[in-house]
């Protein structure tokens, strides 16, 4: 897999700041202090009404990215997954009527960001969720699926933004990934 250009998670972040995810298991994500806002920056931004049906447009646009970009298919289910559980929890636990962010292509990694306005600083939780229940498990799978995921804070607002990095291979000469 191609190195990443994103911020190294887990790391000490300009503003000094690190955490850990709040369940057993989890792995360190970064609090990261210096980290812009989504949608500044390089990838593809969005800016949807905070409905249901912008889950579904956020997941499209994450799969028109993939297959423009020559993702191999065998990502494309964590990805699709992922990005939709992060714009689940934004429309779940933000105040906003809107939800913005970006997905956006470094190497072999593919990285969404959500915003959630009108929330505190700090890690979402995650909570045990017992087998009858149908919610809950969001953010198991995101570490699951993960190389990596944290939280920043925005920079000018209430909020935060909520991040996951996949693998992305791109299909190279002969039609195969790379990893």
């Amino acid at each position: 897999m191609a190195a990443s250009s994103f911020p190294t998670p887990g790391s000490p972040t300009t503003a000094g700041q690190q955490s850990t995810a709040s369940f057993p298991g989890a792995r360190p994500v970064a609090l990261a202090g210096d980290h812009a806002s989504a949608p500044s920056g390089p990838g593809h931004p969005f800016d949807l009404p905070a409905v249901p049906a912008s889950v579904a447009t956020v997941r499209n646009a994450a799969g028109d990215l993939m297959r423009n970009e020559d993702v191999d298919r065998g990502a494309w289910d964590d990805v699709l997954l992922v990005v939709s559980e992060l714009a689940t929890n934004a429309l779940q636990h933000c105040s906003g009527e809107r939800i913005a962010g970006r997905l956006a292509l470094s190497g072999d990694v593919l990285r969404c960001e959500v915003e959630e306005h009108g929330v505190g600083l700090g890690l979402p939780e995650a909570r045990r969720a017992e087998h009858e229940d149908e919610n809950g498990r969001g953010l198991f799978l995101v570490d699951a699926l993960s190389l990596a995921w944290g939280v920043s804070p925005i920079l000018h607002g209430e909020g935060q933004t909520v991040w996951a990095e996949l693998r992305a291979p791109r299909l190279r000469r002969g039609g195969h990934a790379h990893w």
